[in-house]
């Protein structure tokens, strides 16, 4: 909060006065439509900005956990996702988080990338508040049901990550709540 990881001094200055031993870099430009609308900012702040961030924890020797999606993947498999399978993402915001996976790598080879998934939970939007928001006013619901995914809370990703770092863990890692359903089936149990 306290540098635009856009502007590569800021961030050296903050890492710099600060001294992290660790960096947990959940900063993103993650509304998905709006980063079809303005694909600049977007790259901007989700490739360019990450770049930024692991090019001062490298000078400052901190290490680096990187929140990346599984927007990464196009969603045709019908199996789980591996973390070594290929990148194809589908949208302006799974582009940024790709490409902003390949070049950290490159820039801090020992980073680790938490992929995760349809992340909720209190204290910002998320789909199960919108979806009971939905439910109060209106008879019935759409939600598509061609999508699966596992939805993954907050407050567990948080402690996944506290792991994380407590291991030293380096390399790209697949961190959601286990389990998975379409948005339909998360929604009827967000109802229910």
């Amino acid at each position: 909060r306290d540098a635009d990881i856009r502007d590569a001094k800021q961030v050296r200055d903050v890492v710099k006065e600060t001294r992290p031993e660790w960096i947990v870099l959940a900063a993103a430009y993650t509304d998905v439509d709006g980063c079809e609308g303005n694909p600049a900012l977007a790259f901007a702040v989700n490739r360019d900005g990450a770049v930024n961030v692991a090019a001062a924890a490298r000078e400052a020797g901190a290490r680096l956990v990187f929140l990346s999606s599984d927007y990464v993947f196009d969603g045709k498999e019908t199996a789980p996702y591996e973390t070594g399978d290929a990148r194809n993402p589908q949208s302006v915001y799974g582009q940024t988080k790709a490409e902003a996976e390949i070049k950290l790598l490159g820039v801090m080879p020992e980073c680790c990338i938490a992929r995760t998934s349809w992340l909720f939970g209190t204290g910002g939007k998320c789909f199960p508040d919108t979806i009971l928001k939905l439910a109060a006013s209106r008879p019935s619901l759409d939600v598509v049901n061609d999508q699966r995914g596992c939805p993954t809370y907050a407050a567990d990703l948080a402690r996944a990550i506290m792991q994380l770092c407590r291991k030293n863990a380096t390399g790209i890692m697949h961190v959601t709540n286990g389990g998975d359903c379409t948005w339909f089936e998360f929604a009827q149990e967000i109802v229910r």
